[in-house]
């Protein structure tokens, strides 16, 4: 009987080992369908994350860029934008002196300031230098010689005494501490230099166009009448010089020559580019009796070395990227020249106007992307990046 007994009890303890097994294998069956459903009837975000992150191959080389996807040309197809140009803004000014910002994305147009003969965005884009100058207003009551200062993050002006008249552009130094103002109606003109923490004129001028290759030190023509007198309306021979905006004080970089004028016009590094433009002879400059005999070729000038060479292929680059922008303007324009504002290099987008002849207002405003992307962001107006 004992031992009957035990093989029952041996029998009882299997038989209720099992039936806990089974129901502890049915729990986590039931924890597994319970956590299964609540992962699949989870609720989803109604957000989108507005832009997209594109990344490169490769561990430690990726572009963090934020780019988001518009239609921004209106075509139907959607573009990848970078967040630099969704964000950024244009201004436009009309030929009645009002001075509009523009949305690339949306097109909303908005009066900024009215009574604008001239313009220039700071930097830092927080501030619009501008200028009220008769005959550019036509309302000469409305009109004055003074310098006025826009802040576009309190919407405030306030205003530098200038008191000159003929002013007819405005530009600023790179930091924002000097504004320029050029006056004057001949060819060159003459620009005078303001600061803006003093909002004095700081006596320093000069004449002809600025390059500026630091936030104190731009280059500007060296004009010279030490060498043969040159036909038009300037007559002295033209160099390249640099001037320090501080302390007003200049360096020649390259002198003219009885044959030859030099003319900064764009940065490459340390590297210039230079419009050389020369004749066979001195009389040459004069002697127009079969026809011009000035000519034109390029050069570029290293600013550590003060060495230069020849760069007659930038004539044929200028030309191809020309014809690009042109190809890309609706064929329906008639396109006398096009004007291209300072290109954003890290996104690939540019900003052009596009000029139809007779006031320099009649223009078309485009903005170029990658892709042939083409945006019209206005007419009858001029248009700079804000």
């Amino acid at each position: 009987m004992s031992v009957e007994k035990s093989l029952s009890n041996n029998s009882s303890k299997k038989f209720s080992n099992k039936n806990i097994l089974l129901a502890l294998l049915g729990v986590i069956a039931l924890i597994a369908l319970i956590i299964y459903f609540q992962y699949k009837n989870r609720p989803k975000s109604t957000e989108e994350s507005t832009y997209l992150i594109k990344e490169e191959s490769g561990t430690n080389n990726k572009n963090t860029e934020p780019f988001s996807s518009i239609d921004i040309d209106g075509d139907g197809d959607k573009e990848q934008v970078p967040r630099e140009i969704v964000e950024s803004k244009i201004l436009m000014l009309t030929e009645n002196n009002q001075l509009y910002v523009i949305s690339p994305i949306d097109k909303d147009k908005k009066l900024l300031i009215d009574g604008v003969s001239s313009y220039a965005s700071s930097k830092d884009k927080n501030y619009i230098a501008y200028l009220k100058t008769y005959p550019f207003i036509t309302d000469k009551a409305k009109s004055d010689g003074d310098i006025h200062i826009y802040n576009l993050k309190t919407q405030q002006e306030s205003k530098i005494v200038a008191g000159k008249a003929a002013q007819r552009n405005i530009s600023w130094s790179p930091d924002g501490r000097y504004v320029i103002v050029e006056r004057g109606t001949s060819t060159t003109g003459s620009n005078d230099v303001y600061s803006v923490e003093t909002g004095k004129n700081t006596g320093c001028t000069f004449s002809g166009s600025i390059l500026w290759i630091s936030n104190t030190e731009f280059l500007n023509p060296l004009f010279s009448n030490n060498f043969t007198p040159r036909g038009g309306q300037v007559i002295n021979a033209r160099g390249i010089r640099k001037v320090n905006i501080e302390t007003c004080q200049s360096e020649t970089l390259i002198l003219p020559t009885n044959t030859a004028d030099f003319s900064a016009i764009k940065l490459m590094g340390n590297d210039l580019v230079v419009l050389k433009t020369y004749v066979d002879k001195p009389e040459d400059w004069t002697d127009f009796s079969q026809g011009s005999k000035i000519k034109t070729t390029y050069e570029k000038f290293n600013l550590l070395t003060k060495l230069g060479i020849p760069y007659p292929e930038y004539e044929n680059e200028i030309k191809i990227e020309t014809d690009r922008l042109k190809a890309l303007v609706p064929y329906t324009v008639k396109v006398k020249r096009i004007y291209t504002t300072n290109k954003d290099m890290a996104t690939g987008w540019e900003l052009i106007n596009v000029y139809k002849g007779g006031t320099i207002y009649n223009n078309e405003v485009y903005l170029m992307g990658p892709e042939k992307t083409v945006v019209k962001i206005g007419d009858n107006a001029t248009g700079t990046w804000l």
